[in-house]
């Protein structure tokens, strides 16, 4: 697939001369147009040979339509890309969309022996689970309680959202796009929302917007393919507190279920509409202050973020905690003069080093911080200031007995 019929021809003969039957494609939507054309006639396309830079549809675009069809995500893809701009693209290639990366200008020999390493690959993606006997499950798989609210509008991935989530011991509620999802939201009380961003009639957006005007108050998760700078921020400030990035494995889902909902025997809080907790509370479950501990501070996963390096993540926190400390009091500072701008630079440093160090509950409210200081509203700089303090003291308690003495 190519925009320029002089390379598409080259790539062509290069693999025909190998035994290779090739068809050719000009943009993404005639690429996938004969994709699907094929699986539905029982010859599926083994190898995709995909131009990153293309008009309407670039090759990463057509990678993630690509991913999310099951009928035709068995196709092996490589990347063609100017020779020097693929490194470029890591945090692209972390999606693990493709099976392979050439250069261009293409050279035959590159092209063959990237064709032979990915058609002897395992395809790492994964169908939509089958229904039908299957071996009981591990003792670790986790499964949880939980009436999801589901906004997505592709047929095939609300099947498979659905199917995981049933899997997980959730009950779902498939909204087909952002208007269905505020109408339904709004009519009864969800324990999660998984939203699609990018839907017809109202976008994820948007729908997080009208759902937090209208009172809902619990978690929503953005449910996005772009892994782009700014995304998660954009998906924060619209109302929402996490992203899942597609394409996923259960596990990534289970890992967000793990965060916001309760395990089985916790209260659900489905069983009522109000956004009003009871008066009195019972004490939280062991299973639910876990979660709450993780979103404090998970010292599994910043270990796992830097590859098990303990002494290295035991003395970043501590020069952490005491930098922050620091930033608190300028904070103070810069909302007591008025310098919208200092707050905002103050909260977006907290924030980055808050997220990369698993400190969710902090990241959140420094990132609450930051938007209150772009749009200088000081009223709300002073709440997030209270809430940067608050979680920074959870997470120092919670990271102490980690630090480096």
């Amino acid at each position: 697939m190519d925009d320029y019929p002089s390379t598409r021809d080259y790539a062509a003969r290069s693999a025909s001369s190998a035994g290779y039957r090739v068809s050719e494609a000009g943009s993404g939507e005639e690429a996938l147009e004969a994709l699907r054309k094929a699986a539905t006639e029982g010859d599926s396309f083994s190898a995709a040979l995909i131009d990153q830079n293309m008009p309407r549809m670039d090759g990463w675009r057509l990678a993630s339509e690509i991913t999310g069809d099951t009928a035709i995500n068995g196709v092996r893809l490589i990347l063609m890309a100017p020779v020097g701009t693929i490194n470029a693209d890591a945090k692209m290639k972390l999606l693990r969309w493709f099976n392979g990366y050439i250069s261009k200008p293409i050279k035959p020999g590159e092209l063959l022996d990237a064709l032979a390493r990915a058609l002897s690959a395992e395809v790492d993606l994964e169908g939509v689970e089958q229904d039908g006997p299957a071996p009981p499950p591990p003792p670790a798989t986790r499964r949880f309680d939980g009436l999801v609210l589901l906004a997505e509008d592709h047929e095939v991935n609300r099947e498979l959202f659905t199917l995981l989530l049933g899997k997980l011991g959730c009950q779902v509620v498939t909204a087909r796009d952002g208007v269905e999802a505020v109408e339904i939201g709004a009519s009864r009380r969800f324990d999660l929302v998984l939203m699609d961003i990018f839907m017809p009639r109202m976008s994820g957006y948007e729908a997080a917007r009208a759902l937090r005007d209208k009172g809902y108050a619990g978690p929503i998760v953005a449910v996005t393919a772009s892994a782009l700078t700014g995304e998660r921020e954009n998906c924060i400030e619209a109302g929402m507190n996490d992203v899942l990035v597609k394409p996923f494995k259960k596990d990534d889902l289970a890992g967000i279920l793990a965060l916001y909902l309760p395990a089985p025997g916790v209260a659900s809080a489905a069983s009522g509409h109000g956004a009003e907790p009871p008066a009195a509370s019972p004490a939280k479950t062991a299973t639910e202050q876990r979660v709450l501990d993780a979103a404090v501070f998970d010292w599994e996963g910043v270990l796992d973020t830097f590859m098990g390096q303990a002494d290295t993540v035991a003395s970043l926190l501590t020069r952490f905690i005491d930098k922050s400390g620091r930033q608190l009091g300028e904070l103070s500072k810069a909302l007591a003069d008025r310098d919208a701008t200092r707050f905002k630079e103050i909260c977006h440093s907290i924030k980055g080093a808050s997220w990369n160090l698993s400190a969710k509950c902090l990241g959140d409210a420094a990132l609450a911080g930051e938007s209150a200081g772009r749009e200088g509203d000081f009223v709300a700089a002073a709440r997030a200031l209270e809430s940067i303090r608050a979680a920074f003291s959870d997470f120092s308690r919670a990271a102490a007995p980690y630090r480096k003495k």
